[in-house]
């Protein structure tokens, strides 16, 4: 028997199997320190303050999806976050960039409405020098600044006489900054200088409330530059006028509410339509890059107009007037989508159709310019609430490259990094407030997240849950929300109750852990029954409907699904389904739908047909070579599958087939 099993290998080997070549090696998370803040420290301060400002907020309903919300809307919720006595209307800034230094000078008119009777506002600045603050008019005010929590500048300035309800004041501040570029915001550098780019983004050009932590307004940024350069940024380009000095003077207006900032300032060149060039009904599109990339743009522009096109047919309408994607140098990270604009990496606007980075191309473009409605149009309420923006992000990337380039390579790699990356010691709950203190932020936001709400999809039908995403962005248009939020969308679309499926992904940390066995009865009276039989091995079972591929002897291929409702039938679940055809292999979620790990209780019986036979061999030999993980380098293999893994090296090779030629001829366990 071993003898005849060994020569069909061995003809398999040499005729299917070459060797393949080595997966390219991705970097794994920073080594960042995963300790709780110091007791006292200013970060633990600041910390406490900030969590302190979310809680006090409470619980937010889920507005009518039918109210009428206009392009100049707010939903009533989104009062709540401007209990202040007063509220930011309008802010406009002049940026003045000194690449040298790298520093800023600014000069910041930020117009106070009030809500009450007020003779006091507190304005929140990043750290800088201030060194002059007065009303716009140029009369004097007396006015304080401290540096709390050695993270922010609050500037205190007294109203004399106090604003009345619906009243307004123009305060002026004029300020100079020195940036640290090598601070980080997430995986992207707040600012990079160098003789192609000055590129600020995460610097809060704006003032914030002191008090609350959301605080949106409408802008107007003006940034100077020499003649031979260009400024872009997020909003809508106004073009440039002439300074005095023989400099130019860039303007862009944010008629939206938005405390998101930023600027480039390159040699860029412009392609596609701006204000006032596009037709009615479609939004502007512009491509803003260097002169050598200007090749690419027309096939870029196209693809972002296809993503644009995708979304709003599936989410609701794209929210805003149009839209500029703007080339940035390369430091580390993918992007970075303020309202209205999107800033990427330098080397992904080289991208040709069909040709190398075309995939990397779409999966980072889509990525953030879903952003535009995940995050800009319907916002994360707090820190717990980042899967509203980056999971949701990178779930409609998926979708998108799932349907248009025909492959769920994306989803898959984003599954097996989480799984294959994340240790028990740096894991977080989904929904954790905490989720950002873990060096697998990336991970478990970005990849676990987008994988989570592709299980929702396939637990709702896409038709559903796309329903419900358009009920979340009709809700929460221009606002405010919560993961539960999410989930009240998603319960009335599907009628269902999903609370625990909303616990199980953003209350708890972990994923799916299965050990299967396997067997196939042949029924006295003609056909079979095939039996699964799944023992749970995590923290605490979970609930899931699991995808089946069954192959037939006579070549026939089915696709069905089964519920497992772990919680109820606790630690072991067995299945069963009838059939009148003999099943050759059945196999447990081909297309990586689950966030799981797979295992066998017998390992030889990689087929699950409940023996160990030459069906087991052929698909082992199949899969020779296939590797994962080697000396702790995540290689994202989307044909990587661990029932074929027999020893659990990581490595399908010729040691999982000798493990398949030890135990031919045995069955899988009675059940």
């Amino acid at each position: 028997m071993k003898a005849a099993l060994s020569l069909l290998v061995c003809a398999l080997l040499a005729l299917l199997v070459a060797p393949a070549a080595a997966a390219p090696s991705v970097p794994g998370p920073l080594p960042v320190l995963d300790l709780p803040p110091l007791p006292g420290s200013a970060f633990a301060t600041r910390a406490q303050h900030h969590q302190h400002e979310a809680d006090a907020r409470g619980e937010q309903p889920l507005p009518d999806p039918n109210a009428a919300l206009g392009w100049g809307a707010v939903s009533a919720s989104f009062g709540a976050l401007l209990e202040q006595g007063w509220r930011l209307g309008h802010q406009e800034a002049t940026v003045d960039v000194d690449p040298t230094v790298p520093g800023l000078a600014v000069e910041l008119t930020v117009t106070v409405e009030a809500i009450e009777a007020t003779g006091s506002v507190a304005l929140r600045l990043p750290i800088v020098t201030i060194e002059a603050v007065h009303l716009a008019d140029g009369a004097t005010v007396t006015w304080s600044s401290d540096t709390p929590f050695g993270q922010i500048t609050v500037v205190d300035v007294t109203l004399d006489p106090p604003l009345q309800p619906g009243e307004s004041r123009k305060i002026a501040i004029r300020y100079g900054a020195t940036l640290d570029c090598n601070a980080k915001t997430t995986l992207l550098r707040t600012c990079t200088f160098d003789d192609q780019f000055s590129q600020v983004l995460f610097f809060r050009v704006f003032a914030d409330h002191a008090k609350a932590l959301h605080a949106p307004h409408t802008s107007t940024l003006h940034v100077l530059t020499p003649a031979d350069r260009a400024a872009a940024a997020p909003g809508e380009p106004k073009g440039f006028t002439w300074e005095p000095d023989g400099r130019l003077r860039w303007t862009f207006v944010q008629n939206e509410r938005t405390e998101n900032g930023g600027f480039s300032i390159a040699a860029y060149a412009f392609t596609g339509t701006d204000p006032g060039q596009n037709k009615p009904g479609e939004p502007w599109l512009r491509l803003v890059t260097l002169e050598d990339y200007k090749g690419a743009a027309t096939g870029l522009l196209a693809s972002a107009k296809d993503i644009l096109a995708f979304y709003g047919e599936r989410f609701v309408p794209f929210p805003w007037s149009g839209l500029s994607l703007i080339q940035v140098a390369n430091n580390f990270g993918g992007g970075y989508a303020p309202l209205a604009g999107i800033f990427m990496l330098r080397n992904v606007f080289g991208a040709q159709a069909g040709a190398q980075g075309w995939t990397s191309w779409n999966e980072l473009t889509a990525h953030e310019i879903a952003h535009q409605w995940w995050g800009n149009l319907a916002r994360p309420m707090g820190t717990a609430d980042v899967s509203l923006s980056e999971s949701l992000a990178e779930f409609s990337s998926c979708l998108y490259t799932e349907k248009t380039l025909e492959s769920r390579s994306q989803l898959i790699e984003d599954n097996l990094s989480y799984v294959y990356t994340v240790g028990e010691n740096d894991d977080r709950p989904l929904g954790s407030a905490t989720v950002y203190t873990s060096p697998a932020y990336v991970p478990i936001v970005y990849h676990k997240g987008a994988v989570v709400l592709d299980m929702l999809r396939y637990e709702l039908g896409e038709e559903t849950m796309l329903e419900g995403l358009a009920i979340y962005a009709k809700a929460f248009d221009r606002d405010y929300a919560k993961v539960a939020d999410l989930r009240a969308a998603m319960e009335k679309s599907s009628g269902r109750d999903l609370g625990w499926f909303f616990d199980q992904w953003w209350g708890s940390k972990g994923r799916i852990d299965v050990e299967f066995a396997a067997r196939v009865v042949e029924k006295e009276g003609g056909g079979y029954e095939v039996r699964l039989r799944m023992a749970q091995l995590g923290a605490k079972p979970l609930r899931f409907k699991l995808p089946l591929r069954i192959t037939y002897a006579g070549g026939e291929v089915e696709t069905r699904s089964v519920d497992v409702l772990s919680p109820d039938t606790g630690w072991v679940s067995v299945v069963s389904f009838e059939t009148t055809a003999r099943p050759l292999i059945v196999r447990p979620d081909v297309s990586r739908h689950l966030l799981r790990r797979f295992r066998i209780l017998d390992g030889a019986d990689v087929s699950l047909d409940g023996m160990v036979d030459g069906v087991d061999l052929i698909e082992s030999a199949f899969r020779q070579r296939r590797t994962i993980v080697w000396k702790k380098s995540f290689f994202p293999n989307t044909l990587w599958d661990e029932l074929f893994d027999g020893d659990g090296s990581f490595t399908v090779d010729s040691a999982d087939l000798d493990l398949i030629f030890e135990r031919a001829g045995e069955s899988s366990i009675d059940f």
